[in-house]
């Protein structure tokens, strides 16, 4: 008997030896596929490819001294300040035809928005009351859409035909919405404070209705669109940390670009062609600067570094004429 209860001991004793051997095998197999996953690995010269970029990018530079708008061609890695402006706002926009920009002024707690002639380097003031934010072109270029802030009143979305400079409301507010980003139907994609979570939401301002495009119980936000309006970049913390995600219109196929931790990514924009996306993150110390991702999430390019932060960033195609 007490032979028999010493088999069964060594028995299972040898089973328990190699479920562990097994499973810290897993788990060395996990950590390193993590590693290899993350931007910091991902991100090494000696795996860095030769790809040639379309256009330039437009960004905002914050140092201790100044602020400034500055554009970087993104093969050289050349940068062009082009105007020191103070006060800077922390939000950029460029039309799909290169021509023209839309920056923030920002005095005592309250923003203006400036259209900038990026052929003539001439701006001219386009609002002159309330609190002016995030503003985004229309694809004709013709009209923006923005987050106009009175104090007492709910965060409304308005649009300013820069023609005529007449302004209306977009839609009829029900949320705090942040992001603005007209579509090529004519209606909205933004990021919208639903439920205690920002979500990423299309509106429709022929039937005033808002459709889901994310809705779960993580912070989805800073939604992009691509050129040909087929997918959306976004930030989400729906893996425990913010990443990088893009997805379709229709919000299926999510797919996650970036796999890090204790970073913060700030504003990704699509790439004139569709293929890349350009982001503003904190990924190697307390500064902000510019790096490019292809659209399956390997790490191409890091565009900027130094003391001053890069936010911003608005990939574009100049015209001809600048």
């Amino acid at each position: 008997m007490e032979r028999l209860v010493g088999k069964i001991v060594f028995f299972f004793a040898v089973l328990f030896m190699i479920a562990l051997i097994g499973l810290l095998a897993y788990y060395s197999y996990l950590n390193q596929t993590s590693k290899n996953k993350t931007i910091e690995n991902i991100f090494n010269p000696h795996h860095a490819q030769v790809i040639t970029y379309p256009g330039k990018i437009l960004f905002i530079s914050y140092s201790h001294h100044h602020q400034t708008l500055a554009r970087i061609n993104p093969n050289t890695e050349k940068i062009t300040t082009l105007m020191r402006i103070k006060n800077l706002g922390f939000y950029l926009t460029i039309s799909s035809s290169g021509k023209k920009a839309i920056y923030e002024i920002a005095n005592h707690d309250r923003s203006q928005l400036y259209l900038l002639n990026l052929l003539t380097w001439k701006s001219k003031q386009l609002t002159t009351s309330g609190n002016n934010l995030m503003p985004s072109f229309s694809p004709s270029g013709k009209r923006i859409i923005y987050i106009r802030e009175k104090q007492g009143a709910f965060r409304l979305l308005e649009v300013l035909t820069l023609k005529t400079k007449k302004i209306k409301p977009f839609v009829k507010p029900k949320h705090w919405y942040s992001n603005p980003k007209f579509l090529p139907d004519g209606s909205v994609l933004c990021t919208a404070y639903l439920n205690g979570r920002d979500q990423i939401i299309i509106l429709d301002p022929k039937t005033n209705q808002e459709l889901p495009i994310t809705h779960n119980r993580f912070k989805n936000s800073s939604p992009s669109i691509s050129p040909n309006g087929k997918k959306i970049v976004f930030i989400s913390n729906r893996a425990g940390n913010p990443e990088i995600y893009t997805m379709h219109t229709n919000g299926n196929h999510v797919h996650r670009l970036t796999f890090t931790t204790n970073v913060s990514y700030q504003d990704p924009t699509w790439s004139p062609d569709n293929k890349d996306i350009v982001f503003s993150a904190n990924l190697k110390g307390n500064h902000f600067h510019l790096y490019i991702i292809n659209r399956r999430g390997k790490i191409l390019k890091q565009l900027t570094a130094g003391h001053s932060d890069e936010l911003a960033p608005q990939w574009y195609l100049p015209s001809a004429q600048g």
